[in-house]
């Protein structure tokens, strides 16, 4: 017959026995996904690899960014930093992807707490915002009103997305070319908006193998360099 007694004090036991401080000091998803990108060349930042992509030089910005990745390998992470737009865009991420799947009737997977980050070997990342089995990825932004409102009126289909917000596009085919897909949704979100059809605006990006093209020598020149730098200082 079961002391449940004796059961209670096993089990205050146990529980005094437990470092709390050790488990509190275990790293979070967050925490151990940020510490997966650091030194990584991620597809949110590709378009620094990509000034004047149709020469042949590797670009100073694009130099000064595989130093970053490093000084990244070869450093400890540092709190990261946060404004209130970029907040406001963490609040606003899980409503945005269910408003998107409602208007576009698509099943989106691996997005919120859930994203992954994929890579191409040990140098090359992407995090897409959100995941369509076999068909897309996805890349939504919460911005201000008066961005969501560029983008209503200036940004129609993907070489608009390339002259307006180069960063996104490159992202988006970056996304492609590491997750080996056709096809990328662009999504901006504002529900202040009055009217709801100005509250999401959907974009299409197809993949381009030709910049994918234009991209990969580029990511090749920047692993080269990065590791360059990290001999220089270990000899």
């Amino acid at each position: 017959m079961f002391d449940l007694q004796d059961i209670t004090k096993e089990m205050e036991n146990e529980v005094q026995g437990l470092d709390f401080n050790s488990l509190n000091a275990l790293p979070s998803k967050h925490d151990l996904w940020l510490e997966s990108k650091r030194g990584v060349f991620s597809a949110s930042e590709f378009h620094r690899l990509m000034g004047y992509e149709d020469k042949p030089d590797f670009p100073k910005g694009a130099e000064t960014y595989a130093m970053e990745k490093a000084i990244e390998t070869l450093t400890i992470k540092e709190e990261g930093y946060t404004n209130d737009i970029m907040q406001r865009g963490n609040e606003l991420e899980i409503d945005a992807m269910h408003e998107f799947m409602r208007i576009t009737g698509l099943e989106v997977t691996k997005f919120g707490a859930d994203q992954e980050f994929l890579t191409i070997g040990k140098h090359v990342g992407c995090t897409p915002d959100g995941i369509i089995k076999g068909l897309a990825g996805v890349e939504g932004k919460a911005p201000n009103s008066k961005t969501h409102f560029n983008y209503l009126t200036t940004i129609k289909n993907q070489n608009d997305l390339k002259k307006v917000c180069k960063d996104y596009y490159w992202q988006c085919q970056g996304g492609m070319y590491v997750a080996n897909l056709p096809l990328w949704y662009f999504f901006s979100y504002d529900p202040r908006f009055k009217n709801p059809a100005h509250q999401m605006h959907i974009i299409k990006v197809h993949r381009n193998d030709e910049d994918i093209e234009k991209l990969k020598p580029r990511l090749k020149t920047a692993i080269s360099v990065k590791l360059d730098y990290i001999k220089k200082l270990n000899g």
